[in-house]
């Protein structure tokens, strides 16, 4: 960036070309140069070393499976649910495995190229400003700088989602926005969100509080706003109408499961703040962005638009970014820290960027303060010191996951795939467990507790509300119409010759419901150990007269929720039924 407010002035614009810029520069920019380059290997250092898969991603590899076995975009065989919240990302991973890369090493080098690029879109930014102003000020791209040296950048440039790719959209569109010249440039940037919309669908924000950006930077913006607008028309509509027409619902499953409709100004106050007092150096943003209002408000009053470059970043900066933090806030954020904030932080350092160049005029202080918001930005204030540590709900997620989880999951699904794959059963899996289900390619899978991948469990009323995203809680006697069979939950060193245990070959499952036919077609395997309910029913009524009535009434009620509800056995439930019976008559008399 610069620091020399004569940038506004229509005349100097392009007074600095792109060889003064790079090619004459005093060995103070030369310097700077070699930081940021510096700062970008360093960032592609920790990106690389910090990759990392989030559980959620599998989800979206399960649908881009489905996808290209030709089952359709969908979790479980038939079942068409929108679980996943990030279509055109699920759509690049099946073209990837389309053509045999392997999912997780196709999202984190996407991700990774991603960050490096949106690195490149903000050194343009800096470069680009500048050759509004006098040869010889100094390119100083604290943003670029920022974002290589934020941890939670770095973080969220792998993870498997798609955080880092709509990151990089979303500033590209910002880049071409305030740098457009023609119609084709809004034509351009409204292409590249809505590439971010069906990436992610709460990046429309960014799409419409562009609209007023349009109106504003420009005496005549009505060929700029329609050119803007065909993206959505020609892209967006016609993908909309498909995918309601395919799942039946205005928005994404997640939507619903998470509440998102919901207000919890509370929660999202505290996810806001956690960010920003780790990421203390954004702070600075309340101070400088009175500054920048005065400043616009000032240049619409005498000219009516914004033509310097300046000030449309400037404008356009606030509307992605006051917008877009008070529907994180209204919505509670998120129970994974930073993760939502990470598309709209590179703009927030361009904000702070131009507003350190414009109303900081001594050279040496504006070195000082550059280099203490990159040191503050490197050395954060960590608010997550140790594994699953939570505030109010929200974790650091990327301490949540281990390569070894990877390779654990994918063992464990790949052996209930061996001995389920052709059965009819269905496996109820929690948060943390996507990955064993990816792993698994079983046809059916209910996420029973979050309710991410199920119509039912995301729709029903809720209580209270809890850990974001996690309150959906547990509904039994869904579970029982659905008949799942087994639970994906650890439940650490059981022997498999328990009541309700059931381990393959070493992957020990809890029985939900007891299906007889089922746990039949398993006993041929000898890697499969469980108690044999069938027999163990019958040893049990062998004995029944020397068990209590109140034991017995307990056990029952145990029993037919599972075993007898899921199977046609009237013999064996008649003699707990006649036994009850009778007792009940004998302590009434």
């Amino acid at each position: 960036m610069t620091g020399d407010s004569r940038l506004d002035s229509p005349e100097s614009a392009g007074a600095v070309s792109t060889t003064a810029v790079f090619g004459n520069q005093s060995w103070v920019q030369k310097l700077i140069w070699i930081f940021v380059i510096l700062a970008g290997l360093y960032g592609l250092y920790q990106a690389i070393s910090l990759a990392w898969v989030c559980d959620d991603a599998f989800i979206s590899f399960r649908y881009a499976k489905n996808l290209i076995d030709g089952h359709g975009l969908v979790f479980n065989i038939g079942e068409r649910v929108e679980g996943y919240s990030n279509f055109l990302w699920t759509i690049m991973i099946a073209g990837a495995m389309l053509f045999g890369s392997e999912p997780i090493l196709f999202a984190q080098v996407v991700g990774i190229v991603s960050y490096i690029f949106t690195f490149l879109i903000l050194v343009f930014i800096s470069v680009g400003l500048s050759r509004q102003s006098k040869a010889g000020i100094l390119i100083i791209p604290i943003a670029a700088v920022a974002i290589m040296l934020q941890f939670d950048s770095q973080v969220w440039a792998t993870s498997g989602l798609e955080t880092a790719w709509v990151t990089a959209l979303v500033t590209l569109a910002f880049a071409i926005l305030i740098m457009a010249e023609s119609k084709k440039y809004f034509l351009l940037a409204g292409v590249v969100l809505i590439l971010a919309v069906l990436s992610r669908p709460d990046m429309m924000i960014f799409y419409i509080t562009a609209l007023p950006y349009i109106l504003l930077q420009s005496k005549r913006p009505v060929n700029n706003f329609i050119y803007y607008l065909l993206p959505l028309l020609i892209i967006f509509l016609p993908y909309w109408i498909i995918r309601f027409l395919y799942y039946g619902y205005i928005f994404p499953n997640a939507y619903y499961a998470k509440l998102a409709y919901l207000p919890w100004y509370t929660q999202g106050l505290i996810y806001l703040w956690i960010y920003l007092k780790t990421n203390y150096s954004l702070l600075l943003l309340i101070l400088v962005i009175p500054l920048i209002i005065s400043r616009l408000t000032a240049r619409f009053k005498k000219e009516k638009c914004f033509d310097s470059r300046i000030e449309r970043a400037w404008l356009l900066g606030i509307l992605f970014v006051g917008p877009f933090t008070f529907y994180l806030v209204r919505i509670g954020g998120d129970f994974m820290h930073a993760r939502f904030f990470i598309p709209m932080t590179p703009i927030c350092f361009l904000i702070l960027e131009t507003a350190i160049s414009e109303f900081v005029k001594k050279s040496r202080t504006r070195y000082i303060i550059s280099i203490g918001l990159a040191l503050s930005v490197l050395f954060r204030w960590e608010q997550f010191p140790e594994e699953r540590y939570s505030i109010s709900g929200i974790y650091n997620e990327f301490d949540s996951y281990k390569a070894e989880d990877i390779e654990r999951a994918r063992i464990d699904g790949e052996r209930l795939g061996k001995y389920l794959l052709d059965k009819k059963a269905v496996v109820g899996f929690q948060g943390g467990k996507a990955k064993m289900i990816y792993y698994s390619e079983l046809p059916a899978a209910d996420n029973y507790t979050e309710g991410l991948t199920d119509e039912y469990i995301a729709n029903p009323p809720y209580e209270d509300r809890g850990r974001f995203g996690h309150e959906r809680g547990i509904v039994e006697k869904y579970m029982a119409e659905r008949k799942i069979n087994f639970l994906t939950i650890d439940i650490g060193p059981v022997t498999p010759n328990r009541v309700g245990v059931i381990s393959f070959d070493g992957t020990i499952l809890p029985i939900k419901h007891y299906d007889a036919q089922l746990m039949e077609e398993l006993k041929k395997y000898a890697e499969v150990e469980f108690v044999d309910f069938v027999k163990f029913l019958d040893d049990y009524i062998s004995s029944i007269n020397r068990i209590s009535t109140r034991q017995l009434q307990a056990d029952y009620e145990q029993f037919r929720d599972y075993y007898f509800s899921f199977n046609d056995d009237p013999e064996r439930q008649n003699i707990f039924v006649r036994v009850l019976e009778d007792r009940m008559k004998q302590s009434s008399q």
